[in-house]
């Protein structure tokens, strides 16, 4: 809890408790009940402290209003944040589903080389761009300067001499991206796990 919501919690609990003590007093005021020492005070002493007794139980109900309102704006924010991360890890499984199911698992024909790399490279731009939209840079950066890639052979690597080292380089490169891109969406989906509305979200509608 931040100071500043620590100090309103103070605030709000001293003036609820006042108002609380004055509004009783107030109200045997009003009402003449007979408490010691009260009667004998003056009428216009009498009305000034019912007048600050219900200015003092105003503003309790205002304070609580208020901070009612900032939790409810604080849990606004939080959810949306994580419900915008949660889409933006959706998006990213989609690209990861295509890489793998159009790209890291066929192997194109001869003739069908030059379609397969150019959707390589298409896709390769798109994750980047996405990343760089919906992440930030220090996760971006994995994908878009992938460093050292492990020299790797796989079974669906295309056997036309001509092509092969060029594919199988590709796939190499494929293979760390969706490595990447599995790392970012595992240890972010333990973050996003939204939590059950409370009473307080139940109070405010909240958009989809």
């Amino acid at each position: 809890m931040s100071r500043i919501r620590l100090l309103i919690h103070i605030v709000l609990a001293v003036a609820s408790l006042m108002g609380l003590v004055l509004g009783t007093l107030g109200f045997s005021i009003l009402f003449s009940v007979d408490l010691p020492g009260i009667l004998d005070i003056s009428e216009r002493s009498r009305q000034l402290f019912v007048i600050w007794s219900f200015i003092v139980l105003l503003v309790s109900w205002i304070l609580f209003y208020l901070e009612r309102m900032a939790t409810i704006g604080e849990l606004r924010i939080r959810l949306t944040r994580k419900r915008d991360l949660q889409k933006a890890l959706d998006g990213l499984a989609k690209l990861r589903s295509e890489g793998i199911v159009e790209l890291f698992a066929k192997r194109p024909k001869h003739e069908e080389y030059e379609v397969w790399e150019n959707h390589f490279f298409d896709w390769e731009k798109r994750v980047i761009e996405y990343m760089n939209i919906k992440f930030t840079l220090s996760i971006t950066s994995l994908v878009s300067e992938l460093g050292l890639i492990p020299t790797m052979s796989f079974t669906q690597t295309i056997q036309d001499p001509k092509y092969r080292n060029k594919h199988e380089h590709k796939l190499q490169m494929i293979n760390k991206i969706l490595i990447i891109l599995e790392r970012v969406i595992i240890q972010n989906s333990a973050i996003v796990i939204e939590p059950k509305p409370t009473f307080l979200e139940s109070l405010v509608h909240f958009d989809n």
